[in-house]
């Protein structure tokens, strides 16, 4: 082929090129946009040592705590190095796992799970809340129990500053 005939052809293939880059270069940030966040929740405050339940009026013991906000709603966890259940009346928490349920008019829904060797995670949230309590307590409890298990010595346990939250499934 004579140089003036493959000019076009050269031409014509790299506007192909271009307009498919562009293209790609459009389409890409908009597949990453559709694509929904991940639901995550996340540390604003803690962890710190606490002497008392606030649901629990007789309670002195010691215990950790932090804040988190998940879906504009402020969350309080709880870790404690003893069990709850007999402490007071709980309800079946509803979830694929054990928990236990208490609402206080003054404080909202106080959700409890019994954790390893006797050790419980307690959600305050408020009532009027429309969360999944569930997938909140189980993706919060792995994500706690891995920084627990690979941290070897803590003066405050290791509360994930993120938690991506998943299904409601056994922790």
């Amino acid at each position: 082929m004579p140089p003036c005939e493959t000019l076009p052809a050269v031409f014509s293939s790299r506007w192909k090129r271009r307009l498919l880059g562009l293209v790609v270069l459009f389409l890409i940030p908009c597949a990453l946009f559709s694509q929904e966040s991940p639901d995550i929740m996340v540390l604003l405050k803690g962890p710190y040592q606490e002497q008392g339940l606030p649901f629990l009026p007789r309670d002195i013991s010691l215990h950790f705590r932090g804040e988190y906000l998940y879906r504009e709603t402020r969350i309080s966890i709880f870790y404690l190095q003893r069990s709850l259940a007999a402490e007071s009346d709980w309800q079946d928490g509803g979830c694929a796992f054990e928990t236990g349920l208490l609402y206080n008019p003054r404080l909202g829904k106080i959700m409890y799970l019994p954790f390893r060797n006797g050790e419980s995670i307690v959600a305050l949230v408020p009532e009027k809340a429309d969360l999944d309590m569930c997938a909140v307590l189980s993706s919060f409890q792995r994500r706690f129990l891995y920084f627990l298990n690979t941290s070897r010595q803590w003066i405050l346990p290791p509360f994930p500053g993120v938690v991506e939250i998943s299904g409601s499934q056994a922790p």
